[in-house]
This record gives C-alpha cells, sequence and structure tokens, in this order.
C-alpha cells in the first residue's frame, strides 16, 4: 500500500551539455550569500553532514563551485565534462521549514559526492541494472534518504516522523529504505509511480540520446519536503 504521503527521487535528464559555469543552472531565485553560508553551517553541525562537506571539498575543490537556487522542488545537477572543472547545482524547494532545507541539502550532497559518473549517465547494460544501481548505489536513493534522516538526527536529537518507520535505535536501516523504494511504498510524488518503472522510463531516455552529446545529469525529488509539506496542511 502507498502512503498517503509521498517522496520524489525522480531523475530527469537534461538534453545538453554544459559548459561548467554558473550559467547551467538557468534561470531562477540564486540564494543570498548568507543563505548558502548557513545551509553550509547548518550541515556541518552534524557528524555524517560533515563528512559529506569535506567529501565535496575534496571532489570539487571548493564551495565556490557549488550554485544553490530556491526553486518549487529539490534536485541537483553536475554541469561540465571536464571532471577538472565541473560545478554543481542544487535546487531546493523553498516552501518548506529549516529543518527540511537542510535535510534536502544533505541529500543533494550526497548524490553529488557519492554517486559515480556512469551510474548518473545511465552507463548500464540493462534497464534493470541502471534502477538497481540508482535505488542501491553507495550515493543512491536509499543512502541520500538515510543519509539526510541521519543529519536530521544530528540536529534535531531523535529521528523524526519521517525517518522514524527506517530507524533503529542508533542508525537507519538502509535496506529497509531500498525495499520501501523497490515496492513502491516510497513512490515518486510526482508520478505516484514505483521508481523501478519511473527509472526504467529514464534509462531508455538516456539510451536514446547516447548517440549525441553528454547529457548533465540532474536528480529531481520532493524528498522529505513531500511528507513535511503534507504534515503542514
Amino acid at each position: 500500500m502507498r502512503l498517503s504521503f509521498i517522496f520524489c527521487f525522480l531523475a530527469i535528464l537534461a538534453s545538453n551539455a554544459f559548459s561548467g559555469d554558473r550559467t547551467f543552472c538557468g534561470p531562477g531565485e540564486k540564494v543570498s550569500v548568507r543563505e548558502k553560508n548557513w545551509l553550509i553551517e547548518s550541515v556541518r553541525r552534524s557528524g555524517t553532514g560533515n563528512e559529506l562537506l569535506e567529501a565535496f571539498q575534496k571532489k570539487f575543490g571548493s564551495f565556490d563551485r557549488l550554485y544553490i537556487y530556491w526553486d518549487d522542488v529539490s534536485y541537483s545537477q553536475l554541469g561540465g565534462r571536464d571532471k577538472s572543472a565541473q560545478t554543481v547545482c542544487i535546487r531546493l524547494a523553498k516552501r518548506l521549514p529549516d529543518i527540511e532545507h537542510i535535510a534536502d541539502f544533505a541529500h543533494e550532497l550526497t548524490h553529488a559526492v557519492r554517486l559515480t559518473e556512469e551510474v548518473l549517465h545511465g552507463q548500464a547494460a540493462t534497464a534493470d541494472e541502471f534502477v538497481a544501481a540508482r535505488l542501491g548505489a553507495h550515493g543512491g536513493e536509499a543512502d541520500a534518504f538515510a543519509t539526510e534522516c541521519r543529519v536530521k538526527r544530528d540536529i534535531l536529537g531523535k529521528w523524526d516522523e519521517l525517518c522514524s518507520p527506517f530507524a533503529s535505535n542508533t542508525d537507519m536501516n538502509v535496506d529497509k529504505v531500498l525495499s520501501a523504494l523497490k515496492d513502491g511504498t516510497l513512490a515518486a510524488s510526482l508520478t505516484g509511480e514505483p521508481y523501478p518503472v519511473m527509472l526504467t522510463r529514464q534509462y531508455e531516455m538516456l539510451v536514446d540520446r547516447r548517440g549525441g552529446r553528454t547529457p548533465a545529469s540532474a536528480i529531481d525529488r520532493t524528498p522529505a519536503s513531500a511528507q513535511a509539506e503534507e504534515r503542514q496542511k
């Protein structure tokens, strides 16, 4: 049975490669310097979050290569085909409590620093292989969901309503999260589909376009935010 509150980790394909500068983020409301610093320092309050930030700096060199925008949903993109000059664009759902902004930011950082280029660009032999990697890989959806929950627990001192069904006293049960993603308990909120169905369609899009320019990778979701917004109504 699908829960009445649902989450989206919808991966969408951008049609063109980007040059690696901030323009690949497109138009929108860029967060202020103060807001960007607040997000970074808020995540840093968590031991798990601090590890993410250190991994970002190791992989990308500087937070100058991180661009954050407000949007209606949360998702992230990698820009630039040259690994030495890649940039990250993270868009965050604005209509949420601060703790969910922090959670979404941590989720997107998890994708950015842990997912391999092969997984991001759909370089898998079959759709089943791609789906398994996107859901269960290091940096995939189950990992990112568990990571955002760990960050929130570090800050709040407890598992919140969203995370507690998938948590033990001391840590998240990633296998339980993965099972929920596979069986549709955690479903794509924009389509209502189980993730394997939605990701299979994305894989087919990636394969269709593989003969052209390498696309930037986008991970679009309404993660904790979907349930958080539902609770506010």
